[in-house]
């Protein structure tokens, strides 16, 4: 399969991470639609919007370097708080951004509206709240109608009662796209769009490991907080591979050899509700 055909073609990588450097030695090769940077594995999403980042080694996406995609508007960078002046108003900030590309204000005004922010558009973005934000990051990336979405976790630090509009906005998005999402997994709406991806990629040691099954990825050990655990989650949760330690909470066990994509999936089929999971601490 040509690099044109695989949604990320890398070879040798040198990265800088957000707190150590990572490398890839040899080929990878992610084919499919959607891909998940998990944890320090994040710098490979970075390093698509911040070339300096990737000090060796090459990487295309869709077959094409990441600067040349999103030169051309087949790439849409979606960022958390957008790159422009505080002082900026959200259309001021957009359409500097689009005019790169060669498009004007109505692509502003109807990437906007796809993303619920129309009436945004007179705000400052100092004055913007959390969702606000992430809407406009949106907007920002779908403006070019692109092939291919390069999200920042869109749901860090954003509670349910927002959250709620913001998945059903990026769903729908991401449902008509490619997309590679860079995530900590902290929040279970992105623990919930993260499952929807067909490939990830995380890291040990300063090494990119993958690409696996979101599902699969590995934790040492997890507490995980459900609506309610019944003795067929325990059962099926044990019959996937996993450790699982009852608590004297009706809602929270500690969970071994699995990781919280496995869990949330499972906790899905049998109508249960993965509601939070916290790391085991060393020492815990």
């Amino acid at each position: 399969m040509t690099d044109s055909a695989k949604l990320l073609a890398a070879e040798d990588l040198d990265l800088v991470g957000p707190d150590r450097d990572l490398a890839c030695a040899g080929a990878l090769a992610v084919d499919g639609k959607s891909l998940v940077c998990v944890g320090q594995a994040r710098a490979l999403l970075t390093a698509t919007i911040h070339p300096e980042l990737l000090r060796g080694g090459r990487l295309r996406l869709l077959g094409q370097t990441p600067s040349a995609l999103l030169a051309s508007g087949r790439a849409g960078y979606c960022p958390r708080v957008l790159p422009a002046p505080p002082e900026f108003t959200v259309e001021v900030a957009l359409l500097g951004s689009v005019r790169l590309i060669g498009l004007g204000a109505s692509d502003v005004r109807r990437a906007l509206d796809r993303c619920e922010a129309e009436g945004l558009a007179k705000r400052h973005l100092k004055d913007l709240g959390p969702l606000e934000r992430r809407l406009v990051g949106l907007a920002h990336g779908i403006a070019s109608n692109p092939d291919l979405l390069l999200l920042e976790d869109p749901f860090e630090q954003i509670g349910d009662d927002q959250a709620e509009l913001l998945s059903a906005v990026v769903q729908r998005e991401v449902a008509e796209r490619c997309w590679i999402l860079g995530t900590e997994l902290r929040s279970p709406w992105a623990r919930r769009l993260a499952m929807t991806g067909q490939h990830a990629l995380t890291s040990e040691g300063g090494t990119l490991l993958g690409p696996i099954r979101p599902a699969d990825l590995a934790s040492p050990g997890s507490w995980a907080r459900f609506d309610r655990v019944t003795d067929e989650l325990v059962v099926a949760l044990v019959g996937r591979g996993a450790e699982v330690v009852r608590s004297p909470s009706q809602t929270v066990m500690l969970v071994r050899r699995l990781g919280g994509l496995g869990i949330a999936e499972i906790a899905a089929g049998l109508g249960s509700c993965l509601l939070e999971l916290t790391p085991l601490m060393p020492g815990d």
